[in-house]
């Protein structure tokens, strides 16, 4: 392995360890959080329906899974595959990006902002 490939998977690597630790600690904040509560939704806050989070978490998903398949297409040369995959790739991220606009959007209208509380930063950060 060249010595640029090596400090290229070291520098990804990193990348990986930080933003999985930094998930990690907004779970471990989320799971304090609800278990110290009274009650998980605070008074006065009307419950987010979990369809959009759940279609924009699939989307993503999928979204991942065809680029995995476009990387492996390109490897081998398939640039017919490649085509084909990164168009999927692309359209499942738009889908992705809209739905979580969409999220977004229903959270503002409910009156859920990141400044509300912890509640609504939790919302926010795990969207």
């Amino acid at each position: 392995m060249k010595r640029s490939e090596l400090q290229n998977n070291l520098a990804m690597t990193i990348i990986l360890v930080a933003g999985a630790m930094l998930f990690l600690t907004l779970f471990m904040g989320y799971a304090i959080y609800r278990t110290s509560s009274e009650s998980w939704i605070p008074s006065g806050v009307t419950p987010v329906s979990l369809w959009l989070p759940t279609v924009s978490t699939l989307l993503i998903l999928a979204s991942s899974w065809f680029c995995y398949q476009l990387r492996l297409a390109a490897a081998v040369g398939d640039w017919r595959e490649t085509r084909s995959h990164w168009r999927l790739t692309f359209w499942l991220g738009m889908g992705f990006l809209a739905s979580q606009t969409a999220l977004w959007a229903q959270l503002k209208n409910q009156g859920i902002y990141v400044s509300s509380g912890i509640f609504a930063s939790v919302m926010y950060g795990f969207t």
